[in-house]
């Protein structure tokens, strides 16, 4: 649905030039929390699947562009048996169908988004040894585990339904240790995580984990953020008030992360954030932004925060699949959840980037809410090889005039994606699009997204001329490749051969019409591409230098 542009040239714009700020960050990974998928109560009568045996769950998958998918998941992976793939005997929740989830089966959907996963070991239902041969396994199956978390908040308690969920620091600490020493035997080169964050409780949580592990790689960072609307009442200034809070807040973001202690850590230590999402049904309140166009703004406030933190270096939504009010894609109808969406949109302009950077907008435009200031835009810039990719988000009810030609020295081709905030989102078709090229200033328009993408005129490109223009660069290339093509890609899948014509890299459900890619596999030689698309063909070569 698209509105027609005599109703764009009458809407009021304030003009605003756009600068870089001084933030220039390395790109965090984006991906998701996978859960396990599904519920121990499914399959149900009816229930078509959201697990890795299911193609249309891959597919799914493969379309939302994750960097990373984080397995088993949260709480589960305190109770999970990965020879079996589901939970352990000693612990199956009332009325729980046992599945097979085990890393053979979340192979596909590593595949499928040609991504990264992140193991979470058991320390509180297992052991180090059998929690070894898990990995060696996962390995063995051609899953590097690189990255790698030492279980799941264990600084919080678990109820009586996960009594051993909460350790002692100390207690924590040392066992932890025991799992790190032995993966760092076993794999040198994996980066560790240990479970993070001090609570109210539990102050020197961090503290004592770095006193025992003192050359950890990372710490994790849960956060859920109430979107207070206690009375019902939908009120977006309101719920953006909460991730753009001040510190004297104890329900922002910013406090979260102080409290937490985060905002402490040396610089050389990472967070990574593996959980995160706006919270609504877990705490008693009926859903009211839960899935609709406002929680797209929410969870990019929330992501615009963790960009401007530089020792986050992953950040990882709650959840692929799962209940209503968390899931990517809905088990009910397979569609594309406004959740997914906040983070698809981000993870275009993202994935492959080697670092990102603020921007500034003049006059700062913000909205003032009880005591949160919330900007009215923000917006950052992805720096790759050959090309440079924006991605703008306009939190408030006004239309601006942008001037980027101080980000941007060439031309632009941008997206602009919006709706009305009440809009229960179901897929990318159910909003708004207007897209179009720029040279210099692009309209934004009322709590829109805009993904922009420019070439860079130098380099080395190969181009293909005709309808379908293909530019592939740089060529040669050792690490990243990127390729850009004139049509608009709809879930193509991208096939990259050898000269023997054998297949050594597939891409699936890729969208846009520029994207980059991973090529540090490869040998030195030539390499051949082909996108389909729309029943349509368009060839290419590169060579790996």
């Amino acid at each position: 649905m698209y509105f027609t542009m005599t109703i764009f040239v009458a809407i009021a714009q304030q003009s605003v030039q756009a600068t870089l700020g001084s933030l220039n960050r390395s790109t965090p990974k984006f991906g998701f929390n996978t859960n396990a998928h599904i519920p121990p109560n499914f399959p149900t009568p009816g229930y078509s699947g959201a697990n890795w045996t299911q193609q249309w769950f891959i597919d799914s998958t493969a379309y939302l562009y994750p960097e990373v998918l984080r397995f088993p998941g949260g709480t589960n992976a305190n109770h999970w048996d990965w020879q079996t793939g589901w939970y352990f005997p000693a612990y199956l929740p009332p009325g729980g169908t046992s599945l097979t989830i085990r890393t053979d089966e979340f192979k596909p959907g590593i595949l499928g988004c040609n991504g990264e996963g992140l193991y979470v070991v058991n320390l509180e239902t297992s052991n180090v040894h059998y929690e070894m041969d898990g990995l060696r396994h996962t390995d063995s199956i051609g899953l590097n585990p690189k990255f790698i978390e030492l279980g799941n908040e264990h600084n919080l308690n678990g109820g009586s339904q996960f009594p051993l969920q909460l350790m002692t620091p100390t207690n924590y600490a040392q066992l932890a240790k025991v799992f790190y020493d032995s993966i760092m035997l076993e794999f040198p080169t994996a980066k560790v995580c240990a479970v993070g964050g001090n609570t109210p409780a539990i102050p020197h949580w961090i503290d004592t984990v770095l006193s025992y592990i003192p050359l950890i790689d990372a710490i994790s960072f849960h956060v859920y953020l109430n979107a207070n609307n206690a009375d019902l009442a939908f009120n977006v200034n309101r719920s953006l008030a909460v991730p753009f809070g001040p510190n004297s807040n104890t329900s922002s973001l910013l406090y979260r992360y102080n409290m937490s202690g985060f905002n402490t850590l040396l610089p050389s230590k990472e967070v990574w954030v593996t959980e995160f999402n706006l919270l609504e049904s877990p705490s008693g309140i009926p859903s009211v932004i839960s899935q609709t166009w406002t929680h797209v703004l929410y969870n990019i406030a929330m992501c615009n925060f963790f960009l401007t933190k530089p020792n986050i270096s992953m950040i990882l939504n709650h959840s692929l699949a799962g209940d209503n009010h968390f899931q990517s894609i809905s088990r009910q109808n397979k569609k594309i959840t406004a959740n997914a969406l906040s983070m698809k949109l981000l993870y275009d302009m993202s994935r492959g980037s080697q670092s990102c950077q603020n921007m500034n907008f003049s006059g700062n435009p913000a909205m003032i809410y009880g005591t949160s200031t919330i900007p009215k835009l923000v917006g950052w810039k992805f720096n790759y090889p050959g090309m440079e990719k924006g991605f703008i988000c306009n939190f408030s009810n006004d239309t601006f005039a942008i001037s980027l030609s101080t980000l941007f020295g060439n031309p632009m081709q941008f997206d602009q994606y919006y709706a009305d905030t009440v809009l229960v989102v179901n897929g990318i078709s159910s909003l708004n699009k207007y897209s179009a090229n720029s040279s210099d200033t692009i309209i934004v328009y009322p709590y829109s997204i805009t993904q922009i993408n420019s070439v860079i005129s130098t380099g080395t490109q190969y181009c293909v001329s005709g309808k379908n223009e293909l530019c592939i660069y740089p060529n040669p290339a050792n690490s990243n490749m990127i390729i850009q093509i004139e049509i608009n890609l709809n879930n193509a899948d991208i096939y990259i051969y050898d000269v023997s014509s054998k297949e050594v890299i597939r891409l699936k459900k890729i969208s846009g019409n520029s994207f980059s890619f991973s090529i540090g596999s490869l040998t030195k030689g030539t390499y051949f591409v082909k996108i389909i698309s729309d029943n349509k063909i368009t060839t290419g070569k590169f060579i790996v230098d």
